[in-house]
């Protein structure tokens, strides 16, 4: 089924300027024809099975885990390093929006993040990092970073 994604509006820091600028991120994460914006705080409960295709998932919650999203955003000072946000739901709930760095840490916690990741190493490197094990596929995204990836694809 073909639907437009919902959207968080949130205010995140950028990580290059250090300025806090209000951004509009596409929220695909369940399977309806809605459109809507949402805020941190408000209920919005994902679809597990909505995050692959569009997402790149890295691994599914366990029961009582939050779902974290890493989404990429832009600053509006239009720098050309690429900024991470994490979003996490909870207990059907928007939990917290905040900038993060793309580390190892960030991508232990993540259970999915931006799909477009996937495409973009593949375009750079011609490797699938879809068919690693997890291990080798946070190694070589931390080892080839997406910023090197953005500038020159």
């Amino acid at each position: 089924m073909s639907h437009d994604c919902d959207y968080l509006k949130a205010t995140l820091q950028c990580r290059e300027c250090g300025e806090s600028v209000p951004v509009l991120v596409p929220l695909d994460v369940r399977d309806v024809e809605i459109g809507s914006t949402f805020q941190v705080g408000d209920a919005l409960e994902p679809e597990l099975d909505c995050l692959d295709g569009v997402y790149f998932v890295l691994r599914m919650p366990k029961d009582s885990e939050s779902l974290r999203v890493v989404m990429d955003f832009s600053c509006v000072n239009r720098h050309e390093l690429p900024q991470w946000a994490e979003i996490v739901f909870m207990n059907g709930r928007i939990e917290r929006a905040e900038s993060v760095t793309l580390d190892l840490e960030t991508l232990r916690r993540a259970h999915a993040i931006s799909g477009e990741i996937a495409f973009l190493y593949e375009r750079r490197h011609g490797i699938d990092i879809r068919a690693m094990s997890e291990e080798d596929r946070y190694r070589f995204i931390l080892e080839h970073p997406l910023a090197a990836v953005a500038k020159r694809s």
